[in-house]
């Protein structure tokens, strides 16, 4: 398993289980390195600031790619200093004194502005679908607004019922052609919690997920074909 650190002076620093790789603060393009996280689809966040430049910058595996004023709708003093990823989105807080924002949520390609708040500090999701935040003034929670795509070129209908359900799901859909098909969940820290093997279908197909061993809360679904993607949105309760 990989892992990766952030350091103010050197960048981030992966580690393979053998090696270490360093990713130097001018390779990404960020300074003073003070959180990383990692999404759902494995893309690694680095954010940080320093005296006059700050920013967040996402690695793919194969490219660093920089947001900041100048190429997102980020604003110009907002100093990102921790950065978190539940399910779909990357959240990120920073230090300022009068913004109508300091946390953002970064989905569907744009950032959403949460928060007056002057300094956030630490950012956490709960498994009830709840984020955390921790300021220099207060904690807040809110519910977390998970923006999921409904439909694909992957199928022209699907289901899942009873949603929620004790963790027993029935999932149905409905392809134009052959599909290779392979079902993931998805805690809200991006973790794999389940993965059914991959099967071959053409038309209307019918998956029981059993999944009533996890604890209660909110899960995302992820099916896979052919290098797309459908997520949904799943409670046990």
């Amino acid at each position: 398993m990989e892992s990766y650190s952030g350091s103010v002076y050197d960048g981030v620093t992966r580690f393979d289980g053998v090696t270490f790789t360093r990713y130097s603060n001018t390779l990404i393009n960020v300074p003073r390195v003070l959180s990383v996280a990692i999404d759902w689809q494995g893309n690694i966040w680095a954010c940080g600031t320093a005296v006059g430049v700050s920013g967040i910058s996402k690695y793919d595996g194969n490219s660093w790619t920089k947001f900041d004023h100048t190429n997102s709708n980020l604003p110009y003093s907002f100093n990102p200093v921790v950065t978190y990823a539940n399910g779909q989105d990357v959240w990120v807080g920073g230090i300022a004194f009068a913004l109508d924002s300091n946390l953002y949520q970064f989905t569907s390609g744009s950032w959403t502005g949460f928060l007056g708040e002057p300094s956030i500090n630490s950012i956490i999701a709960d498994n009830s679908g709840k984020i955390w935040v921790g300021s220099w003034c207060s904690i807040i929670t809110k519910d977390i607004k998970t923006n999921l795509p409904e439909t694909t070129k992957l199928c022209n209908e699907m289901s899942i019922s009873p949603n929620p359900s004790n963790g027993s799901f029935t999932v149905s859909l409905e392809t134009e052609k052959t599909e290779t098909i392979q079902l993931k969940v998805f805690d809200l820290l991006g973790q794999l919690v389940k993965q059914e093997n991959p099967v071959t279908i053409s038309g209307n197909y019918t998956k029981q997920l059993n999944i009533t061993q996890l604890p209660k809360g909110i899960y995302l679904l992820q099916i896979i074909a052919d290098g797309q993607t459908i997520s949904k949105r799943i409670e046990i309760q």
